[in-house]
């Protein structure tokens, strides 16, 4: 349902709740009037509106980013690098930061700080000198390469043992008896497992 169909009020609460998402407080900056309890029910009835809830909850999804989106985004900061915030001067040996080149590259999503230094310095005679610093933190590309791999599930460093190759091992080994098996796991299942770890059922 479009927004012309709801109250002044209504299209004003969904404004104010898609800023704090607090259904209460919401209700309250729109213009709705009384005690805490009452607009904690206001609230909750503009939030159980379909045409209200439709609304919310379409602005929230373009918010919200897909799966994709997100590994797209760890993708870009595992293939991070200074190089693209960075100019290098070959007749200078310097190497300056250049935020007009990773703008322009598209590079700022790599950015997690971004922090401005100013220090003033004094000489004898009284001359005053301001020194401006801009550094850069990018998001950690180790980390972010450490979530990929997990993703894609490409850790090896622990062994998925099944339980039941562990009891066949235990049985094969004399470490636990046919009873311990089928006192634990029922007499029916413990014969499965029994004539899998090659124990002769009797």
């Amino acid at each position: 349902m479009a927004r012309e169909n709801l109250t002044p009020k209504q299209q004003l609460f969904i404004a104010h709740y898609l800023i704090n998402l607090n259904a209460t407080e919401a209700a309250r900056e729109a213009g709705y009037q009384g005690s805490y309890g009452t607009l904690q029910q206001v609230g909750r009835d503009n939030l159980l509106k379909p045409n209200i809830r439709a609304i919310i909850q379409s602005e929230l999804a373009k918010r919200i980013p897909s799966a994709e989106e997100v590994l797209g985004r760890i993708a870009a900061h595992s293939d991070g690098d200074a190089t693209d915030f960075t100019v290098r001067d070959d007749e200078q040996e310097t190497v300056q930061l250049d935020l007009y080149k990773a703008h322009k590259a598209g590079k700022f999503k790599l950015v997690k700080k971004l922090t401005e230094k100013t220090e003033t310095r004094r000489t004898k005679d009284g001359e005053e000198f301001i020194t401006k610093t801009l550094s850069v933190e990018l998001y950690d590309a180790a980390a972010a390469h450490d979530k990929l791999m997990r993703y894609h599930a490409l850790y090896n460093d622990k062994l998925t043992v099944n339980y039941s190759d562990e009891i066949m091992s235990l049985l094969r080994e004399g470490r636990i008896t046919r009873g311990d098996v089928e006192q634990e796991l029922g007499v029916d299942f413990a014969r499965e497992l029994f004539e899998m770890a090659g124990v002769p059922v009797g």
